[in-house]
C-alpha cells in the first residue's frame, strides 16, 4: 500500500481561498460600516457612527492586505531579484506607523479636551504598540 505526503506550503487554490476571505472580511467589514451608520444616525450615537468609521478604516486596511498579497505574489525581476514577497511587510510596518499616528493624535485630542497634563493620560495600544511613546510624551 502506498501512501502520499503532499507538501505544498500555498498553492495557488490556497491561495485563492485566502484571497476570497480577505474580500468576504471587507465585505463584512463594509456592510457593517453601513448599518452602524444608519443606526447610529436613527440613534443619535455619534459613538456609533465613530464605530462605522473606525469599521470603514479596517475595510481599507484589508484592502490594502489584498493589494500586497498580490504584488507578493510577483515572480523576481531583473530590478528585484529576490522577488516581491516582502510587499506585505512593508504594508504591515507601514499601518503599524499610521495606527501610531493615529493614537498620539487622538491622545492628544483627548488631553486637550478634558485638560488633563500629559503624564496622567496614558494610551497604549494591544501588544505593546506605543510603549516607545512612554518616554517622549512626557516632553509632549
Amino acid at each position: 500500500m502506498m501512501h502520499h505526503h503532499h507538501h505544498v506550503s500555498e498553492t495557488a487554490e490556497t491561495e485563492d481561498a485566502g484571497e476570497r476571505r480577505l474580500w468576504l472580511a471587507v465585505a463584512v467589514n463594509m456592510l457593517l460600516t453601513v448599518v452602524q451608520i444608519v443606526g447610529g444616525v436613527l440613534a443619535g450615537s455619534l459613538a456609533l457612527v465613530a464605530d462605522a468609521l473606525h469599521n470603514f478604516s479596517d475595510a481599507g486596511s484589508l484592502i490594502l492586505a489584498l493589494v500586497a498579497r498580490r504584488i507578493g505574489r510577483r515572480p523576481p525581476d531583473a530590478q528585484r531579484t529576490y522577488g516581491y514577497g516582502r510587499a506585505e511587510v512593508v504594508v504591515a510596518a507601514d499601518q503599524l506607523d499610521e495606527m501610531q499616528r493615529i493614537k498620539r493624535a487622538v491622545r492628544d485630542r483627548l488631553r486637550e479636551r478634558i485638560g488633563v497634563e500629559h503624564s496622567t493620560l496614558e494610551l497604549e495600544l494591544p501588544g505593546g504598540c506605543g510603549s516607545e511613546d512612554r518616554e517622549s510624551s512626557s516632553t509632549v
